[in-house]
């Protein structure tokens, strides 16, 4: 909420300059002032949840519910009959859905499943390699189910086809109604938690040499964050991870400087919280760390021209096997902040990973920044969010049901009305809280 605030106040003062005479200059002067107070506000508010615990309980609660998750899919993908078990059959019939595509339309199965009872099991051949030297996937990782499309109770298997809209009654982000109930006020994003233990379950390796590699990456990208030897203050320098996408306008491409800026801006200030410490010891060239991902071959040297101060790492260029891309979407989500677009299948997978993992955070819901759309997903029904208080500006009062269009520049979001008018209007996200939809039994 205090970002949202700081955007807002910002917003206005842009707004209002002409009409109080208020000079470029002043302007800016005031812009830092308040993003130094909303910062500064943050970091005691984050610091004062940490010393009274609630966010321990938070996150205790979200990994014990996340383990209790996989053992409920577990049960269900290896049911005792596979004979008898009625199946959710997973066929690709997009012909230009690779790889994440695949990934995203089995974690949508795998809830399905969940909420239908019915163990997912992919058609045959499906998401295989072309040829030895170029494995599938599904060659990757551990089977989905004991199961295959083979076996099931005669006449009672369903097949979900990847460009076959579902039924608005269990289309995202519909959830299972246990699930829904027990995540209702304890997480901001409770459908992409839920859907990020999907993807938790599809990728356990088959070879654990596989995942030793991965995780000596992870270690590899958090050592490289590392305070250096004798810091007493025990601070890791901040880490955030960049995703940028050569489809994305220039001006969304501006947004990631200026969301790096705020991000390490407000790492020094929750330093100087904690510590009452006025300089970092870390702080300096090559100590603002941004683990980097990108389809646009030149980006990187032009990041590293424009902000010298970064320490940009990246897997390097030779990093292109099916291993690699998996490895980058675990290492974005390993991050402690992460801006990229929401409309690119590796943020989103990304954003659902680092949501599952209450190892560290409980709700990490706001340390990812989409420059572009809010989170969602193909074949969404409708989505609505309901207002916490009036809004006297846009003609809205508490309780209204609107729906989501995007948002602008500043981080307003873009509303619908629910009567049906189409006349967009901007409202800052902590007006609203969305409303979680329940599959029903």
């Amino acid at each position: 909420m205090t970002r949202e605030l700081w955007r807002l106040v910002d917003s206005q003062l842009t707004t209002y300059a002409d009409d109080f005479d208020l000079e470029e200059a002043n302007r800016a002067r005031a812009h830092r002032y308040i993003g130094h107070a909303t910062l500064l506000l943050e970091s005691r508010l984050r610091a004062m949840d940490e010393l009274l615990g609630l966010a321990e309980i938070r996150r205790k609660k979200l990994q014990a519910l996340g383990a209790r998750l996989q053992q409920q899919l577990a049960d269900l993908q290896h049911p005792p009959n596979c004979a008898q078990a009625p199946l959710l059959i997973v066929r690709f019939t997009k012909q230009d859905c690779e790889f994440l595509c695949q990934v995203r339309h089995v974690t949508l199965a795998l809830s399905l499943g969940l909420a239908l009872k019915r163990t997912v099991v992919l058609e045959e051949g499906a998401g295989k390699g072309q040829s030895p030297q170029h494995p599938g996937w599904i060659d990757l990782f551990l089977p989905l189910s004991k199961c295959t499309s083979s076996d099931g109770a005669a006449g009672q298997n369903m097949v979900l086809e990847s460009d076959t809209p579902l039924e608005p009654a269990i289309a995202p982000p519909a959830l299972p109604f246990d699930w829904a109930e027990e995540l209702a006020d304890l997480h901001g994003n409770a459908y992409a938690w839920f859907r990020g233990q999907m993807l938790v379950y599809l990728w356990r390796y088959r070879d654990a040499n596989t995942r030793q590699r991965l995780d000596k990456r992870i270690e590899k990208l958090r050592r490289a964050a590392q305070p250096e030897a004798g810091n007493w203050t025990n601070f890791r320098p901040p880490l955030a991870g960049l995703d940028i996408r050569q489809l994305l306008p220039q001006k969304s491409r501006n947004e990631y400087h200026l969301q790096l800026e705020r991000f390490f801006e407000y790492k020094h200030m929750e330093f100087q919280v904690k510590t009452d410490l006025r300089e970092d010891p870390w702080e300096g060239p090559g100590a603002r760390h941004v683990f980097l991902t990108t389809d646009d071959p030149g980006f990187e040297a032009r990041l590293r021209a424009d902000h010298p101060d970064y320490k940009i790492i990246t897997l390097g260029p030779t990093a292109n096997t099916l291993e690699d891309r998996v490895a980058e979407v675990f290492l974005l989500a390993s991050t402690e902040f992460l801006i990229c677009s929401l409309r690119s299948t590796l943020c989103r997978s990304a954003y659902e990973l680092m949501l599952a993992d209450n190892t560290i955070n409980a709700d990490a819901s706001l340390q990812v920044h989409s420059v572009d759309t809010v989170y969602s997903n193909e074949g969404d029904q409708p989505r609505w969010w309901s207002l916490v208080n009036n809004f006297e500006a846009a003609g809205l009062k508490m309780g209204d049901a609107v729906m989501v269009d995007g948002f602008n520049l500043e981080g307003f979001l873009k509303v619908l009305q629910a009567d049906g008018n189409s006349d967009g209007k901007f409202l800052p996200a902590f007006m609203l809280q969305e409303e979680l939809i329940r599959i029903q039994k």
